[in-house]
């Protein structure tokens, strides 16, 4: 069963760390967003294993306190990232401001709850170990309380003030970490200390799959860390290298049992067939390259617009007619629906000043 619950935690994981990864492709550390972004998944990650090795029964008591010293350490660092992601996305100078200089506090409270202050002890049950709290876990337990106010307190402020694109992310993301790590802390902490049930603790980072979902449909669609050309382009050569490989093991393939029965055993015999092979697929890799081009693009970028169609539309519509209302009118009416604009104003100048309006 733990088995399972390793598994999962190792997928969400590798999808926070495959998101660093490609977040590092734009502007790398130097980034404030990337950094907060890559405290958090840090946090995460050690926070995962260590809450295994935490539960983990088979391990002496001396181990397991050590790693739920890590787990409170790297819970409240967690938490202090993603009120840092949420600060960054807000732009807000006032919350960056304020962050800036509170932050320091918030990572040396971390330090302090990965100590016996806050897990003094555990003791075996059935499958897992429970903690034994020490003297600080109400203020580890008001410190994370206040984080989360903060957090909502500023998403909720940003939210007042964004608009179209940039509302929608925001609002994705800030409302993604609130809900994962509500949950986080019922199942992971709260459920527990009530019912003296730690074995569900296995899975209480289980909710982190919302978050890191949000994020890559943030990135997808609302343009998150603005990598998605990076993404595309990784996705487009990933997909071209493995139908190459497919295409190069499916020809010799076909060729060791049409051609040399299965006896291509030596150098020499194949390496015509090499070469004709590396000159198939040498042929083959542009055009294979343009379909998964269009298949991303489309991906990637379906709200997006294919500029010589438009110019051409547009070319079409201004040597439709002599009349400037019926111009004007269809022109701006091409113009929104092409680009999905809200309002749309053409302005002619002459001896009378005409405006149509979209």
């Amino acid at each position: 069963m733990r088995s399972g619950y390793l598994l999962i935690d190792i997928i969400i994981s590798l999808l926070f760390s495959g998101l660093l990864i490609a977040v590092m492709t734009n502007g790398g550390y130097r980034r404030r967003l990337n950094r907060r972004f890559a405290y958090l998944t840090m946090c995460l990650i050690v926070w995962m294993f260590a809450l295994h090795i935490s539960n983990d029964t088979s391990l002496a008591p001396s181990t397991a306190i050590i790693a739920d010293y890590i787990v409170f350490g790297a819970s409240f660092g967690a938490m202090v990232a993603s009120l840092g992601v949420v600060v960054e996305l807000s732009r807000s100078t006032r919350s960056r401001r304020h962050f800036d200089h509170w932050h320091p506090l918030l990572w040396t409270l971390a330090l302090v709850f990965a100590t016996p202050l806050v897990a003094r002890d555990v003791v075996l049950q059935e499958d897992s170990y429970a903690v034994v709290f020490g003297p600080l876990v109400g203020l580890y337990i008001a410190a994370v309380v206040v984080i989360m106010t903060i957090v909502a307190a500023v998403s909720a402020h940003a939210l007042q003030t964004m608009k179209g694109t940039e509302r929608q992310r925001f609002s994705i993301v800030s409302s993604s970490f609130i809900v994962s790590a509500t949950l986080i802390i019922l199942v992971g902490f709260v459920i527990p200390a009530v019912t003296g049930n730690y074995d569900i603790t296995s899975f209480s980072l289980w909710p982190a799959f919302i978050m890191i979902m949000a994020l890559y449909y943030s990135v997808i669609r609302h343009r998150l860390f603005d990598i998605r050309f990076a993404v595309m382009r990784t996705t487009t050569y990933a997909l071209s290298i493995i139908t190459m490989a497919i295409m190069y093991f499916s020809l010799a393939y076909v060729l060791s049992v049409t051609i040399f029965h299965d006896n291509i055993s030596t150098g020499l015999s194949i390496s015509p067939v090499n070469i004709f092979m590396a000159l198939v697929l040498a042929l083959v890799f542009q055009p294979v390259k343009h379909f998964f081009d269009r298949l991303t693009d489309k991906f990637f970028y379906r709200g997006s617009y294919d500029q010589s169609e438009f110019i051409i539309e547009l070319g079409r519509v201004l040597t439709s007619t002599t009349d400037v209302n019926e111009l004007m009118a269809r022109s701006t009416d091409l113009i929104q629906k092409t680009f999905k604009s809200l309002f749309v104003k053409l302005v002619v100048f002459g001896d009378e000043m005409t405006v149509a309006t979209a």
